[in-house]
């Protein structure tokens, strides 16, 4: 009997830099899965490497950090008052605490090769590859684990309330732990996230809601800005993005000749896909994968809203336009196909190789999924409850401001190319608004 022969080994613990000794002897047969696995050798942060070269930290790790995380926020809520427990605050079943758990450990089970960036060029994304491992993959190890695995499939499906307390995006245990993990391997600027232990102590649920209570309400307004500083910082600065575009349009490229299937896609890990756009058939995707190499692409014009035109650092021989948000919107659910005949017409406008172009929208569709949102405040008397942006009236304005700041269209050339490109740069912007005209005048 599997469960028997757990409880008879010796505690299988890892060691984590941020959270100490973490104890994963009564999910081993799920860690123990080739599925789980294969998530060591998955980066959390998948082509943000190249611009931080110490996140090499992976999904498998961040798993085992959510792990711990919800296990500690169970324990906490298993010990609360009596007088929380006849509110209904903070009750949950054993089944409950279980379930949660193990949906922290497996939340990412189903990601393919560098993080989020294949999903641009296939079919399907990471939870629904997820759905499908859960399901037909690890099943027999979740209830080995005494897990459910049609509860845990649920909440990997946004459809079991229970799944918020795990991916909530502000209060999640696994936002917080690549949040915290992410920027301590990133040695970017921004330092720790403020005060999350304190934070921990009043996060409560109630009624089917992750909440806080009131005496937290500004360390979790501070919380939030600074998810907005990180994710401007690092998760899409000009360069991580730049490099998630280039493996898209790689990958793109290589699913178009055959040689490589999605099924197969998805199997693989970083090393992997690297390997293959390294050494691929298709002479342009080595090009591409030795440009990047080499960093032989850099930004040669820049088109974001004026008052955050400022903001773009980067290199004199650059060229910055303002526009507005309907031109810098117009590009945001483009496919792999239309950016590439946007590479080929600006290419054919400034007479350029299209290899030597890559064309770079973001916008708010792009970071939505991740941005956070407004949580609920459960007051002191423990059964009103306010929403905190209504308590800090400033808040959703400055959501409208930080988005806008986001927005941005980026075209990245070959260096010895970009004087010239940038000579062309008003028939480019002409070419650019017309496209959007057109887009925009279709929705």
């Amino acid at each position: 009997n599997q469960r028997d022969y757990m409880k008879l080994m010796r505690p299988i613990t890892v060691p984590d830099p941020l959270l100490g000794e973490i104890d994963i002897s009564d999910v081993a047969p799920i860690i123990d899965s080739t599925y789980f696995q294969r998530l060591r050798s998955v980066k959390q942060l998948g082509t943000t490497i190249y611009l931080y070269p110490n996140e090499t930290h992976s999904r498998f790790a961040h798993c085992i950090g959510a792990y711990h995380r919800a296990k500690q926020r169970i324990k906490s809520w298993r010990d609360t008052s009596r007088e929380y427990k006849r509110k209904g605050i903070n009750v949950l079943s054993a089944q409950e605490e279980r379930n949660i758990a193990i949906y922290a450990l497996t939340h990412d089970i189903g990601h393919g090769p560098l993080s989020h960036v294949i999903e641009d060029v296939t079919s399907f994304n990471h939870e629904e590859n997820g759905k499908h491992v859960i399901k037909n993959g690890i099943k027999k190890a979740i209830v080995a684990c005494d897990g459910n695995p049609t509860i845990i499939h649920d909440m990997l499906a946004k459809k079991h309330p229970l799944g918020r307390i795990v991916d909530d995006k502000v209060l999640g245990v696994e936002k917080w732990d690549y949040l915290e993990r992410d920027l301590h391997f990133s040695g970017a600027g921004v330092l720790a996230p403020p005060h999350l232990k304190d934070i921990e102590k009043h996060v409560v649920w109630y009624k089917n809601q992750l909440m806080i209570t009131s005496e937290v309400v500004h360390p979790v307004r501070n919380l939030i800005l600074f998810y907005w500083n990180a994710y401007k910082e690092v998760y899409f600065s000009p360069k991580s993005l730049f490099y998630q575009r280039l493996f898209q349009k790689m990958i793109h490229k290589e699913l178009a000749t055959g040689t490589l299937k999605e099924t197969e896609l998805w199997n693989l890990n970083d090393g992997e896909i690297e390997g293959r756009l390294k050494t691929s058939s298709h002479e342009e995707v080595r090009t591409l994968f030795e440009r990047g190499m080499q960093r032989a692409l850099h930004r040669a014009i820049v088109f974001r809203l004026a008052p955050y035109l400022h903001e773009e650092h980067c290199e004199k021989n650059v060229h910055l336009s303002s526009a507005d948000t309907q031109f810098l919107t117009a590009f945001e659910s483009l496919n792999a196909e239309a950016l590439q005949e946007i590479e080929h017409s600006i290419a054919t406008i400034a007479s350029i190789n299209p290899i030597d172009i890559l064309f770079v929208p973001v916008s708010r569709a792009s970071h939505k999924r991740f941005s956070p949102h407004t949580v609920p405040v459960l007051m002191r008397n423990l059964k009103d409850t306010v929403d905190l942006f209504d308590h800090y009236t400033d808040m959703r304005h400055a959501l409208k401001t930080h988005e806008e700041s986001f927005l941005a269209v980026r075209i990245f050339c070959n260096q010895r190319y970009i004087p010239k490109l940038v000579k062309k740069a008003k028939e480019i912007k002409a070419f650019l608004e017309q496209y959007a005209s057109n887009k925009n005048a279709l929705r």
